[in-house]
């Protein structure tokens, strides 16, 4: 699964070939969310997860209204799981959390995009709806799929699924994770607007170490968190 994402990263530089070849990828893939790979924390202080212990710790970084927008407007179930504010007894961010890296969730959104820009709506919303209910039963809220994708914003049936529907069912799935950032940069859905300012930052800046210790370092002048990296253009 890791080589399909890889080849999803390269869709503005390879165009076509890069769908193909994430679905070639994932042949032989996961089966469900038990092949997840991922590492699972323990109970004592000295084995806490990173989500728990930064509220523990820090507690200065919160869930976004734009992500809890998105839920509400989608009378989303994980609203009262990933939407709830960041505190010690939080669902889903417990001290013996599972983090996973990779996922039967992500794969199947993976597919989906692949699928859909291959001119398989059928196959891809086969896999849109898998993904799905691969996240609803992460986010603890499985047993309300059935309504979830009664709704026709929701379970919009194959002949009317859109890439923004697959990104921005993918964007709620994979909350925290860093990889709906290469999306976003990726594909601009779903749609965002910056909090500040007029630009939405595309990548990380170079960290002050690195500025110091290596002269091959790119000026902060020329290299800005609004410069797009090099698969980005």
């Amino acid at each position: 699964m890791l080589e399909a994402r890889a080849h999803l990263h390269l869709s503005k530089v390879n165009g076509a070939s890069a769908y193909t070849n994430a679905l070639a990828a994932l042949e032989g893939g996961f089966e469900s969310s038990a092949d997840n790979a991922g590492f699972t924390f323990g109970t004592a202080a000295t084995e806490t997860a990173p989500w728990y212990q930064y509220i523990e710790q820090r507690d200065d970084c919160e869930v976004g209204s734009t992500y809890v927008g998105i839920l509400q407007s989608l009378n989303d179930p994980r609203e009262t799981t990933y939407g709830q504010m960041h505190t010690t007894d939080h669902p889903i961010w417990t001290r013996d959390q599972t983090v996973n890296l990779l996922s039967f969730t992500e794969q199947e959104f993976i597919k989906a995009e692949a699928l859909m820009q291959g001119g398989d709506a059928a196959g891809a919303y086969d896999a849109y709806l898998s993904g799905i209910q691969s996240s609803l039963n992460e986010a603890l809220v499985g047993e309300q799929y059935d309504t979830y994708i009664g709704q026709n914003s929701v379970g919009t049936g194959a002949g009317n699924l859109t890439m923004n529907d697959i990104m921005t069912q993918k964007y709620l799935a994979l909350y925290t994770d860093p990889e709906v950032f290469s999306d976003w940069r990726r594909t601009n859905l779903p749609a965002l607007t910056p909090v500040t300012g007029s630009e939405i930052p595309r990548r990380l800046p170079y960290a002050q170490t690195e500025i110091f210790s290596n002269e091959n370092t790119p000026s902060p002048t020329n290299v800005t968190i609004f410069s797009r990296v090099w698969w980005d253009q």
